[in-house]
C-alpha cells in the first residue's frame, strides 16, 4: 500500500495553471493577498475590499501578513471577548463578519484561479488525473490543499473506473 501525499500548494503544478492566461494562480498561505487582489470577475469587487480593508484594520495599512496569521487572530481575538466581554476594540459580530469575509474571500481565490474567474465549473488537471489513474485501489491520498482538485479527480475517475462495463448487446 502506498500514501501520496501532496504538499500545500501542489495546484500550483497543475497543468492548466498559466499566469499568461489568469493572473490569478492558486492561492498559497504567503501569497493569499497578492492572489486576492488579482481577481478578475468583477462580481467579487465587493469581496475583495471588504477583506482587504478588514485586514487593514486589524494590521495596519502596510500589513504583511498571510491568511493563516489572520485567520488566526480572528480566532484568538473571538476567544478573547468571550472571555473578556465585549467592551474592546472589537465586538464579536463584527470579528465573525470578519472571519465570513475572509471565508468568501478565498473562495473567490479559488473560483477565479480554478474555475476562470467562474466560467466553467472546474479545470482537470492531466497531472491529477494520470496520479489517480496509475493509483492501486488500496492506495490512498493525502492533500494539504486548500482546494479539492484532487478530490475531484479521484472522485470522477474513481466512479468511472468502478462502473462495471458491459458489452453493448441490441
Amino acid at each position: 500500500m502506498a500514501v501520496f501525499v501532496l504538499g500545500a500548494g501542489a495546484t500550483r503544478g497543475a497543468s492548466f495553471v498559466s499566469p499568461t492566461d489568469n493572473p490569478c494562480l492558486p492561492p498559497l498561505d504567503a501569497d493569499f493577498y497578492a492572489q486576492l487582489q488579482r481577481i478578475q470577475n468583477k462580481k467579487h469587487k465587493s469581496t475583495i475590499d471588504t477583506v482587504i480593508q478588514d485586514t487593514v484594520e486589524l494590521f495596519g495599512v502596510n500589513f504583511n501578513v498571510t491568511m493563516e496569521t489572520v485567520f488566526t487572530t480572528l480566532e484568538h481575538t473571538e476567544r478573547m471577548i468571550q472571555t473578556t466581554g465585549e467592551n474592546r476594540d472589537f465586538k464579536r459580530s463584527e470579528i465573525n463578519a470578519k472571519k465570513e469575509n475572509l471565508k468568501q474571500a478565498i473562495a473567490a481565490t479559488l473560483e477565479e484561479a480554478l474555475c476562470a474567474g467562474g466560467q466553467h465549473e472546474g479545470t482537470e488537471c492531466v497531472h491529477h488525473r494520470r496520479l489517480v489513474e496509475a493509483m492501486k485501489e488500496s492506495e490512498e491520498v493525502i492533500s494539504f490543499n486548500y482546494d479539492c482538485l484532487i478530490d475531484e479527480t479521484l472522485h470522477r475517475l474513481r466512479l468511472a473506473l468502478a462502473r462495471p462495463r458491459f458489452p453493448h448487446r441490441f
